[in-house]
């Protein structure tokens, strides 16, 4: 198999919903190297210990309608934003709320389980 490096995406698509995120047009058609794309999110992750794919390395894509439906539902966690001096607490206390209630829910379900 090639090198990454070798290797030209110009579209990936989201691990949600499917829907295709493509480049914002600037002279670099790799979009894994840009990391911009119109509508969504593109990153590289890494598999840690633990994981069946423990030291994989993936390109993910997630469409913007995704990240906001994830970010609400808790399954997604916000961290920072790199452009931001001062957090929005009303984002944050949101998608913490979500976050959350998530956590409780599959608490409650694994007492169920028992």
């Amino acid at each position: 198999m090639e090198n990454d490096e070798n290797r030209d995406y110009t579209q990936l698509f989201c691990i949600s919903c499917g829907k295709g995120a493509t480049d914002i047009g600037i002279e670099e058609s790799n979009i894994t190297e840009v990391k911009l794309c119109d509508g969504g999110l593109i990153d590289t992750i890494n598999a840690g210990y633990g994981s069946v794919h423990d030291g994989d390395v993936y390109h993910i894509s997630i469409c913007d309608e995704c990240t906001s439906k994830a970010l609400e539902d808790g399954r997604l966690v916000y961290k920072s934003n790199y452009m931001l001096m001062e957090p929005n607490n009303e984002e944050l206390k949101k998608w913490d709320d979500g976050y959350n209630r998530r956590l409780r829910e599959n608490n409650i379900d694994d007492l169920l389980k028992e």
